[in-house]
């Protein structure tokens, strides 16, 4: 799977959700299932690219603006949900963070689910329940996630 074909899935998936977040992560999950349990590892290794791409002071400053604090979950939830936004308006808030604005009428300004739906797929797909060296491991510890970039 590469960068392109990432963000249809979740320009297509969001699209199809209609601003519900429990819908758009069951469309995660259900379209991830139709995909090779390599192609699901890749989607999740890609998501994990694009939230540490995420990780700058710009955004950590924009997440502040919004919810007026900024600490470990709410940070990395937060970064999920930008790039559960889709890769337009994720693209454009690593460029200009401003560009969230628009965007504050959303109810939601985190989606921590968007970390579990490549491990629920990959378990449907494959019928695998318990975690092995076939999957990537559990994402490390908030506090991992908080180290932003210049």
């Amino acid at each position: 799977m590469d960068k392109n074909e990432f963000w249809q899935i979740i320009d297509s998936t969001r699209e199809a959700a209609l601003g519900d977040q429990e819908r758009h992560q069951q469309a995660l999950i259900s379209r991830l299932e139709s995909y090779s349990p390599e192609q699901i590892v890749e989607f999740e290794c890609l998501l994990r690219q694009h939230v540490l791409e995420a990780d700058t002071f710009l955004i950590m400053a924009a997440q502040k603006i919004i919810d007026g604090y900024v600490s470990e979950d709410p940070y990395l939830y937060f970064r999920c949900w930008l790039v559960g936004q889709g890769e337009t308006v994720f693209t454009e808030a690593l460029r200009n963070p401003d560009s969230l604005a628009p965007l504050l009428h959303d109810p939601y300004q985190e989606f921590e689910a968007l970390l579990y739906v490549a491990g629920l797929a990959y378990a449907r797909r494959t019928g695998k329940q318990e975690e092995d060296d076939t999957f990537p491991g559990p994402w490390p510890s908030p506090a991992a996630w908080i180290t932003p970039t210049p």
